[in-house]
């Protein structure tokens, strides 16, 4: 019996699509649910004896909540600034955007946890505190014997720059949270990055050419 599954993320996460793909293989529909066109959404209150509705933007038509028989969260949706971005802001503007930001995870949160006292939910919001601990769990993995590739945290462009080059240059650079920003860690990485890296800490970890299962 084919089922629909909702996907929280970013339509344009390749994660997303690619369970999104994987799902209609498998003769299922997945449902992307893409919070970056919040607040521009349509979603009845739960509470009410109308369906929970959102109006996708993206898509055609709209999607009820309620017709979920399973979700999955990639991501929580949330502006993230830059020093550089944020430096062009006034102080009341940027309290405005935090508190639209704050407004918006909430929100998310607050449904996921909704939903998930009615349907399956993979990947509920308390395991986003794993997300943004690769540091500590690469350490774990070391401590535990397990052999990991050689890896730095840092937010220091200089430093983490000389890293890579002592590897070869064949390294990747991972977001403390965010898979779909995985790339690798080369000369056009730096020359775009550096001023996000100075307010934005990256794991830059020896690359291992191989299939990546999760």
């Amino acid at each position: 019996m084919a089922i629909r599954v909702g996907l929280f993320g970013r339509r344009k996460d390749v994660h997303v699509r690619a369970l999104q793909r994987a799902l209609r293989a498998l003769g299922h529909e997945g449902v992307i649910l893409d919070f970056d066109v919040f607040p521009r959404l349509n979603l009845a209150s739960w509470g009410t004896a109308a369906p929970w509705e959102w109006d996708d933007i993206l898509s055609s038509g709209a999607t009820s909540l309620d017709a979920l028989d399973a979700a999955i969260v990639r991501s929580t949706c949330y502006k993230e600034l830059g020093a550089q971005e944020a430096s062009g802001l006034g102080s009341r503007e940027l309290a405005a955007l935090c508190r639209r930001q704050g407004a918006s995870a909430a929100f998310q949160i607050g449904l996921h946890l909704s939903l998930s006292k009615r349907i399956p939910l993979i990947n509920p919001p308390h395991s986003h505190l794993h997300h943004r601990q690769k540091g500590s769990q690469h350490r774990l993995l070391m401590k535990a014997g397990i052999t990991v590739p050689s890896s730095l945290v840092t937010s220091d462009p200089e430093a983490a720059y000389g890293f890579v080059k002592s590897l070869g240059g064949r390294c990747v650079a991972k977001p403390q949270a965010s898979g779909a920003e995985v790339v690798m860690a080369d000369e056009h990485f730096f020359a775009r990055n550096k001023e996000r890296l100075r307010a934005r800490p990256y794991l830059f970890q020896q690359y291992v050419k191989g299939r990546s299962y999760r």
